[in-house]
Formats: C-alpha cells, sequence, structure tokens
C-alpha cells in the first residue's frame, strides 16, 4: 500500500542481487578453474613421469631406449591422458639425453605441453591457460 508522499520500494533490489549473483558465479568458475588446473597439472606430470619412467627401464644392458620406443611410449602417454591427450595442441616428448658426456645417454628427458579446458574466463591470468611440465629420469644399467 502506498500513500501520497511516500516511494514504492518495491523491485529495489534486483538489480543488486542479480549483480551480487554474477559476482557470486564468477567466483564460482574461477575456483573451479583452480582446482581443475591444479589436477590437470598433477594428472599430465604423472603421466609424463611414467612413460620416462618405463622408457629407463626399458634400456637395460643396451645404451638406452630406441628412437622408436620413445615416440611409442610418448603416443602411449598421449593416449593415456583421455580427451586433452587427443587435442592436436597436446605434445608429449621424451629424449634420450647424455648428462655426462661419455657418449652414452643416461637420463630420460620428457616433455608435455597441454593446453586445458577453460570454465573461467579469466583462466590465463592465473596459469592454467597452458600447462608445460618436464621431467628427467635416470636410465638404470647394470654394472
Amino acid at each position: 500500500m502506498t500513500r501520497a508522499g511516500v516511494r514504492d520500494d518495491r523491485g529495489a533490489g534486483v538489480l543488486s542481487a542479480a549483480v551480487g549473483f554474477l559476482v557470486f558465479l564468477t567466483c564460482l568458475f574461477l575456483a573451479v578453474q583452480v582446482i581443475f588446473g591444479l589436477y590437470a597439472t598433477s594428472v599430465v606430470r604423472a603421466t609424463l613421469n611414467d612413460a620416462a619412467s618405463r622408457a629407463a627401464g626399458g634400456g637395460e644392458g643396451r645404451a638406452g631406449p630406441g628412437p622408436g620406443e620413445l615416440i611409442a611410449l610418448a603416443r602411449e602417454a598421449e593416449g593415456n591422458l583421455g580427451a586433452i591427450g587427443r587435442q592436436p595442441s597436446t605434445v608429449v616428448e621424451l629424449e634420450l639425453v647424455d648428462d655426462d658426456g661419455d657418449g652414452v645417454g643416461d637420463v630420460i628427458a620428457g616433455r608435455a605441453v597441454v593446453e586445458p579446458p577453460r570454465f573461467a574466463p579469466a583462466a590465463d591470468l592465473l596459469g592454467f591457460d597452458v600447462i608445460d611440465v618436464a621431467v628427467r629420469v635416470r636410465v638404470e644399467r647394470d654394472r
């Protein structure tokens, strides 16, 4: 009931409620982006480390794994990443490196570059626009 000279306040909170809801959704999506980015980084690092460890263990009694074996293990690691690994921008590389200069490769160096899905428009500001991880695993040999 409105009286003469008294302002009607009905509907006055709709704009502030809508803005508050948008701020809440933005914070929610940013939290989901951070959690998913940390999870994706952990999965990519673990998958790459597993592939490098398998390559390092496969060179027993020889001078390390061959290039074909490294390529096969890198492709398998991409497959283990699921939908993210099937993206054309995903790169997984394994390489036999000679760290001590004796002419025999003694370290498997791995690198993976992955673009995870985005939930928040500011994902690149959080550092989750590209996941770039590297691992190094020593090749085990019988002495």
